[in-house]
């Protein structure tokens, strides 16, 4: 699908969604596109998140690299470049509601953790003291609150930054290594991630104090978490370790950590990446065929979203994994289109309640 036609279906989707209420009892696939073949010889692209406009960010081939992209109705398919110095690698994490972007791009100094907003362009956020350069930002919020990684020197440390502070290391699970992540940051200044105990992982959540709190792990398991995601009112997903393998997993302060099952027929393997304020979960889960993206919510439980098309703009593709969902239940992910590249993709729900399709 060429990006005109993308964008004409997604401009007519957004005011849809303005104007009645939609019900996700389908999906509609609309494919992203590709920005061009790489030097060698690989095409494909990813979205990694989109805001509650549906604007996506993500990332390309290029002829040149891979680029960090925004895909938006109003500006079409946007390279969103590199740092200075770079070598062309950059990939867009994360969007906020004000169409500001987090990420990583090589620079002159190394990998660096990025910032990106319409009127300054891409800003290097730095790193941490004392270790060699490299740094990732992996979420951002809506008062320009960006979290990561970076290395230091003391290993590999969670951080948060902002335009007042600069770059801040989150506290560090105690008895192992100094090696964390910080994967998301809501709203209210919550951080989700994950630290490394004496053994395993430990899925973590700072509070917008800084405090660190242990989201445990799932029950009858091994030690083993992540916590990857967090939503507007303090819901948790990510995955934890279980005696088969891992599971996608749901968390918050009532129920503790629970897991979210998988799908039929594959191994017990699967995350959950992205939870909204509806609390539908999206992320992935193996069945037979491999590794497929999944819904997730209380009344259906886990369903592979392959099944959930139903009016054909999804024929000859596989869907990989499911990467992030917004208020209006719109889904990004990527999958392998029909010519078996990996491409990004967007799901609209079918809208029911005027008989019209996206």
């Amino acid at each position: 699908m060429t990006t005109t036609r993308y964008l004409s279906i997604l401009a007519g989707c957004v005011a849809m969604a303005g104007a009645i209420e939609v019900c996700a009892e389908g999906y509609t696939l609309i494919p992203l596109g590709i920005v061009g073949a790489s030097p060698l010889g690989v095409s494909e692209s990813g979205a990694n998140a989109l805001n509650s406009r549906g604007q996506v960010a993500g990332y390309s081939t290029t002829p040149g690299g891979t680029l960090a992209v925004l895909w938006d109705t109003v500006a079409g398919l946007r390279v969103l470049g590199d740092l200075p110095g770079g070598r062309s690698e950059s990939r867009a994490m994360d969007i906020n509601d004000r169409a500001e972007v987090a990420g990583f791009a090589t620079s002159a100094n190394g990998m660096q953790a990025f910032l990106w907003t319409e009127a300054d362009g891409m800003l290097g956020l730095g790193d941490l003291p004392g270790g060699r350069f490299q740094s990732v930002a992996n979420g951002i919020n809506v008062r320009n609150e960006v979290v990561g990684y970076s290395l230091s020197g003391a290993g590999t440390e969670a951080f948060v930054w902002n335009a007042a502070d600069g770059m801040r290391a989150l506290a560090d699970v105690a008895g192992g290594r100094v090696m964390g992540q910080a994967k998301a940051i809501n709203n209210a200044g919550q951080i989700v991630g994950y630290g490394s105990p004496a053994r395993g992982t430990e899925a973590t959540l700072w509070s917008n104090q800084g405090c660190l709190q242990s989201l445990g792990d799932l029950a009858g398991g091994p030690v083993g978490a992540a916590a990857l995601n967090i939503n507007e009112v303090g819901t948790v997903v990510g995955y934890g370790r279980t005696g088969a393998g891992t599971l996608a997993m749901r968390w918050d302060a009532q129920s503790g950590m629970v897991p979210l099952g998988d799908l039929p027929g594959g191994g017990t393997s699967g995350q959950a990446l992205a939870v909204n304020s509806l609390n539908q979960v999206v992320g992935w889960s193996e069945d037979a065929s491999g590794s497929q993206a999944f819904i997730w919510d209380a009344d259906g439980g886990m369903r592979a979203l392959k099944d959930l098309i139903t009016d054909g703009s999804a024929s000859g593709w596989t869907l990989l994994t499911a990467n992030d969902i917004n208020p209006k239940g719109w889904i990004v992910g990527q999958g392998l289109n029909e010519q078996s590249q990996k491409e990004a993709f967007l799901l609209v729900p079918q809208a029911l309640s005027s008989g019209s399709r996206p």
